[in-house]
């Protein structure tokens, strides 16, 4: 008489993929390492094998202790379509052949990095009768947060949006201060992807709030050195302008 075993096994088994090393997100940066996709399982042995797939390409791992993490190239990465939404999946069976459901999870491929598109300060010259200017900055594409800003001769506020691509401001100009050749400066910001741009510069502001300057021509001087003036004397008021 001859005989043998089996298990009976029909335990649902699960994965779900934890963690991406480059988020939601796949930059400029991120796209020179290799990167990583872990992936949890429920119900399944140490030793089965996880399949991860993307773009066509499919990356395997050992489970041990209920995860894995697979390596992708970052060669490969750097093969993906860029501006296009990619799918990452994963499979898994126990030793009965019990096959988990497919996890997947989505990310953008991004590695353009944003630009000033253009910078409009109205108005270009400052005086001393003026309020202020707006200045409305457009970028290529919506940024996480305000950028820096640097304003020669002038005080700038605070910028809003209402799309993350348009930002306006008010710029102020010093008291006192006579000087032609002023750029607004754009730097530190980066797009959802977390590409930075490039820093940028405005075409040239005016900052003219020095006022005219009024001069008096000496109207006479006896030999002590003494100022004087006689009733038919007219003092001359000479008026420059900065």
């Amino acid at each position: 008489q001859s005989s043998t075993t089996f298990i009976y096994d029909t335990s649902p088994t699960s994965c779900s993929i934890s963690t991406v090393s480059w988020g939601s997100y796949l930059n400029a940066t991120e796209d020179d390492e290799d990167g990583t996709v872990t992936v949890v399982t429920n119900g399944v042995e140490n030793g089965q094998t996880v399949t991860v797939g993307l773009n066509g390409a499919n990356y395997t791992g050992s489970v041990s202790s209920g995860s894995v993490t697979i390596t992708i190239p970052g060669a490969n990465l750097r093969a993906l379509s860029e501006g296009t939404t990619h799918t990452i999946t994963a499979d898994v069976s126990d030793l009965a052949g019990n096959e988990a459901p497919q996890a997947s999870t989505t990310f953008i491929y991004d590695k353009t990095a944003p630009t000033v598109d253009s910078v409009v300060i109205n108005p270009s010259t400052l005086t001393t009768d003026a309020s202020g200017a707006t200045v409305e900055i457009t970028f290529s594409e919506s940024i996480q947060s305000a950028p820096t800003l640097n304003a020669p001769n002038a005080t700038m506020s605070s910028l809003s949006t209402s799309d993350d691509i348009v930002w306006t401001g008010s710029l102020t100009a010093d008291p006192n201060t006579d000087v032609s050749n002023n750029t607004l400066t754009i730097s530190n910001y980066t797009d959802d992807a977390g590409n930075s741009g490039a820093t940028d510069t405005s075409t040239t502001y005016i900052i003219d709030t020095l006022g005219p300057i009024v001069t008096v021509t000496q109207i006479g001087e006896n030999h002590y050195g003494n100022i004087f003036a006689t009733s038919d004397s007219t003092p001359d008021l000479v008026f420059s302008s900065n």
